[in-house]
């Protein structure tokens, strides 16, 4: 935050004195605009709500792989459960998807489209995300998740391959810990479509295992750094790549506020 007060600072020093054409050549030349200064100070402003600075909360994690369409932004190949205490990163798990459908007892009747182009005789947590209104969709997705395992979470965050382009941009690659391969924005798309295509056994952990890459690199961020990152998010947010439903109504209303203007940030 002191970085972001020290922009917002030389900005408007900048700008003291100076012409309409120079102040617009000053904006185009520093990394951030006014706007984009107050709307990231918003976020980290809202940060010990999310991160949990005080007590403790839990988030479900939806991958979704855009390079397989559905109603939200790509089918869930992998979910994850991260939980913050005191504003520490406290529990992070990738699951498998598939097992935790297979503990799901009964039939849930699926949505009649599922049914009928998909060949879907029940629903499951892995198409929970089938209502394009995306807070429908993480109501249903934390639906499933207490049913199949007992879990209750404190909000649902969803994100795709583009999402995980833009945060290894603003960072660098990664490796991936099982395989050393290295992942960067260029080439991410690539490996997430060979694995789809060629071994379709590693595409099923293949975007969780980037996610457990990616956020080892975040946890290692420093001060100005995070201006990237929360960059990332804003575009991603823009560009519906991410996608968040909070409990909390203060960060709902936060995110949902005139001057951030991201609409698929829900209250529960």
């Amino acid at each position: 935050k002191l970085y972001l007060d020290q922009l917002w600072d030389k900005l408007s020093l900048m700008e003291t004195g100076r012409s309409e054409q120079e102040i617009q050549l000053v904006r185009e030349q520093l990394p951030f605009t006014r706007e984009k200064i107050t709307l990231t100070r918003q976020i980290v402003d809202v940060l010990p709500q999310v991160l949990a600075f005080t007590g403790k909360k839990t988030y479900l994690l939806l991958l979704q792989d855009n390079l397989e369409l559905r109603p939200t932004g790509g089918f869930i190949s992998s979910y994850g459960l991260i939980t913050f205490a005191n504003g520490k990163l406290l529990d992070f798990q990738i699951r498998d998807i598939y097992a935790t459908d297979n503990q799901l007892k009964g039939r849930v009747k699926p949505p009649l489209p599922l049914e009928k182009y998909l060949g879907e005789k029940s629903w499951y947590f892995r198409d929970s995300n089938w209502d394009p209104h995306f807070p429908a969709s993480g109501v249903k997705a934390e639906w499933f998740l207490k049913t199949a395992i007992e879990r209750d979470v404190d909000g649902v965050i969803a994100f795709n391959f583009n999402f995980l382009q833009k945060i290894l941009q603003a960072l660098g690659p990664v490796e991936l810990l099982e395989s050393g391969e290295k992942i960067t924005t260029d080439n991410l798309l690539e490996r997430a479509g060979y694995y789809s295509i060629v071994d379709k056994e590693t595409k099923k952990d293949f975007a969780g295992q980037v996610t457990t890459a990616v956020l080892e690199k975040v946890k290692e961020v420093q001060n100005q750094e995070w201006v990237g990152v929360i960059q990332a998010m804003e575009e991603a947010l823009e560009e519906k790549d991410l996608l968040l439903v909070f409990h909390d109504e203060h960060v709902a209303k936060l995110f949902n506020s005139k001057g951030v203007g991201w609409s698929n940030s829900h209250y529960l």
